[in-house]
């Protein structure tokens, strides 16, 4: 596993909304420019309404055509708010078109935050159910990445005999990054689940123990840790 430092940068998808440009051309730019410089990743944000943007995974298929190495990536990515088949669907043709180069960062939203609170309301789902409805989530998207012919009974969402395709380039399925802090039950789900971890810890000391913790517990659910 390559442990040499790798830079990626975010794009600014809420410029459009903040500033009121209509031209591309920023966004574009950026891409185009941490590629030639050698940067590892692009990434972007999403929300639906809470924080308005450009919609993530429709920008990164526009930045995928113009772009041949760089990697493009989801930071985060609030997968709970659409539909697991739609999703596993849609992230599996990006992957697709961009010859295996997508990362999908997932994460949950704030906690009794009333905008984004409101933004599940619209949307039908309940919040406060967010985190075990991802947990599922990803599970599907894992499977039908995967496996063909099928079939899930959930809490959340329940389906028979279901085969997608095409399936993503990337052996195994599209990576998923898991959000976390310095939160114990965020970094074992990271462990238990992730292929990656996302957070924005500024703390070295911090980040480097909360690592070790994602280690340990990857170790205590029989996973190489290395493999996070």
């Amino acid at each position: 596993m390559n442990s040499l430092p790798r830079f990626g940068i975010l794009l600014p998808t809420r410029e459009v909304v903040l500033s009121g440009r209509s031209d591309p051309a920023g966004i574009y730019g950026l891409a185009d420019r941490a590629e030639a410089l050698g940067f590892h990743s692009v990434w972007v944000g999403d929300s639906v309404i809470a924080k308005p943007r450009l919609e993530a995974l429709t920008t990164l298929a526009a930045v995928g055509a113009r772009t041949t190495r760089v990697r493009l990536g989801t930071a985060v990515f609030l997968a709970v708010l659409r539909n697991p088949i739609l999703l596993a669907y849609t992230v599996a043709s990006l992957d697709w078109l961009t010859a295996g180069r997508v990362d999908l960062g997932i994460g949950y939203s704030r906690p009794n935050d009333p905008v984004q609170e409101h933004e599940f309301e619209v949307l039908g789902l309940s919040a406060g159910k967010r985190i075990k409805m991802s947990e599922e989530l990803i599970q599907v998207m894992r499977r039908l990445w995967r496996e063909n012919d099928v079939s899930h009974a959930g809490a959340f969402s329940s389906f028979e005999h279901v085969t997608l395709e095409p399936k993503p380039v990337q052996p195994g399925g599209v990576p998923i990054w898991l959000a976390s802090n310095n939160v114990e039950p965020g970094l074992r789900r990271v462990a238990r689940m992730g292929d990656g971890w996302l957070n924005n810890i500024t703390s070295p000391q911090i980040y480097r123990e909360c690592l070790e913790k994602i280690r340990a517990y990857a170790a205590e659910a029989g996973r190489e840790p290395g493999a996070i």
